[in-house]
């Protein structure tokens, strides 16, 4: 690999790297919480620059290469880290991925069976939008107004929702 320029297409654009590695190093971090594996169907995502944490950790460096980043991602970390206690510690959701120092993910128990699209569009309605994977939800908390008691109010909107019209 050496010196030379490396070229991977993106969406059409281009990345160029001097380190050839460096972009193969990057496909091998996997997030599970993004991608399911359903029978036999291969999964190039893991593959993919544009999903998942590859893409995410070039925007972070790419922009901390430009500005101070420090400040932010540990507001970030840390209110995750409170807000998987809390979560963890309600008794109407199912916590899953509480590893992840960023993404609070978690499913809604006491229903059988959930329509999340459906859920999703009755939060839009009372004003709430929040990102679903095929079957849980997924926060992350970028805001720095949005505090425990915040978090609390979106759960208890979640399973209302969920609960009454899915």
């Amino acid at each position: 690999y050496g010196k030379q320029w490396y070229q991977r297409r993106v969406r059409g654009s281009c990345v160029l790297v001097k380190e050839g590695k460096l972009m193969n190093e990057c496909s091998t971090v996997t997030a599970p919480y993004l991608f399911h594996k359903y029978g036999n169907s291969v999964d190039h995502s893991q593959r993919s620059f544009q999903c998942g944490r590859k893409a995410d950790g070039f925007k972070l460096w790419f922009c901390d290469a430009v500005d101070d980043l420090d400040k932010q991602a540990t507001m970030v970390y840390d209110r995750a880290a409170d807000f998987h206690k809390i979560l963890a510690g309600d008794e109407r959701f199912n916590h899953i991925y509480a590893d992840s120092p960023s993404h609070i993910c978690f499913r809604v128990r006491g229903k059988e069976e959930i329509n999340y699209e459906r859920a999703v569009e009755g939060l839009r309605r009372r004003g709430l939008y929040i990102e679903y994977y095929i079957d849980f939800f997924r926060l992350v908390p970028v805001n720095e107004s949005f505090g425990e008691e915040q978090l609390r109010d979106v759960l208890d909107e979640i399973y209302d929702v969920v609960m009454k019209e899915c």
